[in-house]
């Protein structure tokens, strides 16, 4: 065994100890203590979506040194703009459900988050099956049916009683 593989594999046991025992159990404990205003869950879940149009941008500059980085480029910022999608499962359903309930209250947050993440999700799933019946991937029709299915879940209720904000 060379001496880099040895250093690779100690610090990843290294960095898997870190998470599991260390990092997990502080989230869980001190997770919870500290609850989120909206504002707060607001800036939280447009977190995701804006570090990766930040990385988009970085590695979009970065694919002038290295021609292949202009691919991961372009898969960031479609993972940014896919999670932007105001369905309750992801970044944009959640920024969606902060507002509305930072505006009204949580149950008419609930309601349009619901209505309005099906409604994106109905669309996405007849257009990626438009797309299929083309000639596209299946994945994408995958992942809008597993959308679809959240966001069915999601119309009845459940958001509210997982949101314990201020």
């Amino acid at each position: 065994m060379k001496r880099n593989d040895w250093a690779g594999g100690f610090w990843a046991k290294a960095a898997a100890f870190l998470l599991a025992v260390v990092l997990v159990p502080v989230t869980l404990v001190y997770g919870a203590a500290f609850a989120l205003s909206y504002g707060g869950e607001l800036l939280a879940a447009a977190a995701g979506p804006a570090v990766n149009l930040a990385l988009a941008l970085l590695l979009g500059y970065g694919g002038r040194l290295w021609s292949p980085l202009y691919l991961f480029a372009g898969a960031q910022l479609v993972l940014g703009v896919f999670n932007l999608l105001p369905v309750l499962p992801l970044d944009g359903g959640s920024l969606l459900w902060n507002l509305a309930a930072w505006l009204t209250e949580p149950y008419t947050a609930d309601r349009v988050a619901g209505v309005v993440g099906f409604g994106v999700a109905a669309l996405l799933t007849l257009a990626a099956g438009a797309a299929l019946m083309l000639g596209g991937s299946p994945f994408l029709l995958l992942a809008a049916a597993g959308l679809l299915w959240h966001s069915i879940a999601a119309i009845g209720g459940c958001q509210t009683a997982a949101k314990q904000v201020k």
